[in-house]
């Protein structure tokens, strides 16, 4: 699955679709915000002047958390992903793990802010939200939220206050189809509705999809309260800091596969780590989308992580992985990216059943 990239045509269609219309809002309609374009998003924004740098929320001893990174990661990073048993703990390098949750899920996030796991399960219809507090020796399941979209990926959010901006993370489908942010808040935790570029463009789609929004119930407002004050200093991803020298744009991308010749050849730094994504490929419809690939400019080589394919040309064939959505280890060791994960050096260490994934301790995110 790609990711989602504005080029002109997007933006004539979002006019047209957007401005022929009055739209009515529904009865008790939860806030809503738009997605934001792509390309200004392709570095991350600027700390706020004056903000406080984030703390790291320390664990308890006796925690599950600690137990994951003693007895799996034994010195390494501590990945977590959705697997057929459930929610699973993985090494780095794939040798050991744990099931922490014994339940089906579509999809899992590691919030290292309030040290808590957020997974979802669809049952018919309708999913449902649950967290894990990573805090406790042997913690439960708890239900958060009910009444969500089925199988749609939900964004987590912690509310700013004073000089702390808001803190989200949103899958990368969000940005696409539209998606339920949560957010806590030590005072009124909330469900927002984010409208996807597909909602914008096809009205009665994106009517439907907030009437289901506007009917989301949290159930355990107390408890998303005492993780929000829990993980007041903290932050859901470590900063990316800006190359010392910005990459130059990799000549041999060929220009007419992209809907925007100047698109093609883009470079971004992969966080911690010596290899860069590349845009290889840009499609347009009713929205674009676009193909990251890893790219090694010591070796001047792409790299497909999904096959282990390496080439002086990108890789078209045999649907390669394309490099977005992901969150990659402190150490730039490794990634998970949707629900599988990786070496750095592209071997295999997890196949996953489901979406999201994260590291224990610090992980950054690189979106779509």
């Amino acid at each position: 699955m790609t990711g989602a990239v504005p080029c002109r045509l997007l933006g004539a269609l979002l006019v047209f679709a957007t401005t022929g219309c009055k739209r009515t809002d529904p009865k008790n309609p939860p806030a809503r915000e738009e997605s934001a374009p792509r390309l200004a998003r392709l570095t991350p924004p600027p700390p706020v002047p004056g903000s406080p740098a984030p703390v790291e929320t320390p664990a308890p001893p006796g925690s599950l958390f600690e137990a994951l990174v003693r007895d799996v990661g034994a010195g390494s990073p501590v990945a977590i992903a959705p697997g057929r048993e459930g929610v699973v703990a993985v090494s780095l390098d794939g040798s050991r793990k744990r099931t922490v949750v014994a339940k089906p899920v579509d999809w899992v996030f590691v919030d290292n802010r309030s040290l808590a796991l957020w997974f979802q399960h669809t049952a018919g219809a309708r999913s449902d939200l649950w967290l894990l507090d990573l805090t406790q020796a042997a913690p439960s399941p708890e239900l958060a939220v009910k009444g969500l979209p089925a199988h749609e990926l939900i964004a987590i959010g912690y509310a700013g206050h004073g000089q702390r901006t808001t803190d989200v993370v949103k899958p990368a489908s969000c940005e696409y189809d539209g998606c339920t942010q949560v957010l806590l808040d030590r005072s009124r935790p909330a469900t927002q509705f984010i409208q996807g570029q597909y909602d914008a463009i096809f009205e009665d789609q994106g009517f439907a999809h907030e009437r289901i929004v506007a009917k989301v119930q949290i159930v355990a407002a107390p408890r998303l309260k005492e993780l929000a004050l829990r993980g007041k200093e903290g932050a859901l991803s470590l900063p990316i800091a800006a190359a010392a020298v910005e990459p130059d744009d990799v000549e041999a991308v060929n220009e007419d596969h992209c809907e925007d010749p100047d698109d093609c050849g883009t470079t971004q730094p992969l966080p911690g780590t010596d290899l860069l994504r590349v845009i290889v490929k840009q499609d347009c419809g009713d929205a674009c989308h676009v193909l990251w690939q890893l790219y090694d400019p010591k070796t001047k080589q792409f790299i497909d992580f999904k096959s282990g394919r390496r080439s002086a040309k990108p890789i078209y064939a045999g649907k390669p992985g394309n490099m977005s959505d992901a969150f990659f280890s402190r150490d730039g060791g490794g990634f998970v990216i949707r629900g599988d994960v990786y070496r750095i050096d592209g071997r295999k260490v997890f196949t996953g059943v489901g979406r999201g994934g994260g590291w224990l301790g610090g992980q950054r995110y690189v979106g779509p």
